[in-house]
């Protein structure tokens, strides 16, 4: 998605901020989920709202997904977006455990990504802090992916996961309301009644796209956000991770 060109500004007017928003990962997450975000930076950012691999409209091929596949596809996005525009740097907002994945790309491509914007981000808990493991690893539970991949049980198991009734209960947990958009909920159903939708869930549920460490050392300017006081106490380690709450550049774009 993208609201249009800095060309309808006039030549002499100043590039508009570019964004890319990142939906989270579940059983049934799309780019929908970032439309309340989309619909108010438009006018003032050019932005971009990416479907990830196996969700919404991207491909879904039967494989094991995992933490690369999903912070290669983010780069991929955020290095069209940047080459569309002569280079420019990308800020890039992200809900849930795409932070992890984000904030993986943002250390390691800084000159692109300009600030992180991390709603209820996984990965700053203190559990995380006591795990213990090789940089990039992830805390998949050994063999229970093979367990969820059997036929029987991972049909049973997703058909259950993506009822509508199961998503409502979800989206509400999720939003802190059971008033939740109607809209998102369709969006969502049909993101997870595409053929080989099972397969990204499968590799969420068995912990293999949830990274052991979130990355030390991150020099882009980044704001944490909290989506409800259920995450009140995630933010513990924030200042120990460099993280700059001020972050002017987000600030800017109205977020």
């Amino acid at each position: 998605m993208d609201p249009g060109s800095d060309r309808d500004r006039g030549s002499d007017a100043r590039p508009l901020p570019l964004v890319l928003l990142v939906h989270s990962i579940n059983a049934a997450a799309c780019a929908a989920e970032m439309q309340p975000l989309f619909e108010r930076l438009q006018g003032n950012c050019q932005v971009y709202a990416l479907d990830l691999p196996g969700y919404g409209a991207s491909d879904r091929p039967a494989r094991a997904y995992d933490m690369t596949l999903f912070v290669q596809a983010i780069e991929v996005a955020v290095e069209a977006i940047s080459l569309a525009h002569a280079g420019a740097g990308v800020h890039v907002v992200a809900l849930s455990l795409s932070c992890e994945f984000a904030a993986r790309l943002a250390r390691r491509r800084p000159q692109r990504i300009l600030s992180l914007g991390l709603i209820s981000p996984t990965g700053l808990d203190r559990r995380s802090d006591s795990l213990r493991g090789l940089e990039g690893a992830s805390r998949e539970v050994p063999g229970l992916l093979a367990v969820l991949s059997l036929p029987l049980l991972r049909n049973l198991l997703f058909a259950a996961l993506v009822t509508r009734a199961s998503m409502r209960y979800f989206l509400g947990r999720t939003w802190g309301s059971p008033q939740i958009d109607e809209g998102l909920l369709q969006a969502c159903w049909r993101s997870a009644h595409q053929p080989n939708a099972v397969y990204a869930p499968l590799s969420f549920l068995s912990g293999r796209l949830f990274f052991q460490r979130y990355p030390h050392g991150l020099r882009n300017p980044s704001v944490p956000g909290l989506d409800g006081p259920r995450h009140a106490g995630r933010f513990s380690r924030l200042q120990r991770r460099r993280l700059d709450a001020a972050a002017p550049e987000l600030a800017n774009l109205g977020l």
